[in-house]
């Protein structure tokens, strides 16, 4: 168990009551993680909701490798070549793994430490019980989780904007 007091330090505890606080702070766990460590990987189901004390997290999805040539039935059987691309740096005060409370409770995403990290880990079955127990407690949780998914969606909006500028054709000079 760690502090109450300690997560609402954090801007995403910022609306519980204090009752709510409580029973997140028994759920949580320590987790010390070390640069390059793999947290989860996208495809991978999820049973803790993470938040970042301190150090970054990279999220990343697997794509179909660029430059490479894909056959139909590659893509039919899933045996594309592919890359990672980092789709968000985390850092302090960030929230991920979000897939752990929305069924199927499948990452869409690869979690690697950047750096060393220490992470309050929140184990989701516990969290899913506490919200059938209280569904106030339940709304705020995934109403903070659905600003989480957003900015997600802004941050792969951003990156998908970036490769394709740098993959267009460049004015020749003069």
């Amino acid at each position: 168990m760690i502090s109450p007091e300690r997560l609402r330090f954090y801007p995403f505890f910022g609306n519980f009551p204090h009752k709510n606080l409580v029973q997140l702070a028994d759920m949580a766990e320590e987790r010390i993680v070390q640069p390059g460590e793999i947290i989860f990987r996208e495809g991978d189901e999820i049973d803790h909701i993470f938040l970042i004390e301190s150090g970054a997290v990279g999220l990343s999805m697997a794509i179909p490798a660029r430059g490479k040539e894909h056959s139909l039935s590659d893509q039919l059987t899933g045996e594309l070549e592919t890359e990672e691309i980092v789709i968000s740096a985390l850092d302090r005060g960030d929230v991920f793994g979000w897939s752990g409370l929305i069924p199927p409770h499948i990452s869409t995403a690869t979690a690697r430490a950047l750096t060393e990290c220490r992470l309050l880990a929140f184990d989701c079955d516990a969290l899913r019980d506490a919200f059938r127990e209280d569904c106030r407690f339940g709304y705020i949780m995934l109403l903070k989780i659905s600003q989480v998914i957003r900015q997600r969606f802004e941050d792969l909006h951003m990156e998908l904007l970036a490769d394709k500028v740098a993959a267009m054709p460049q004015p020749a000079a003069r």
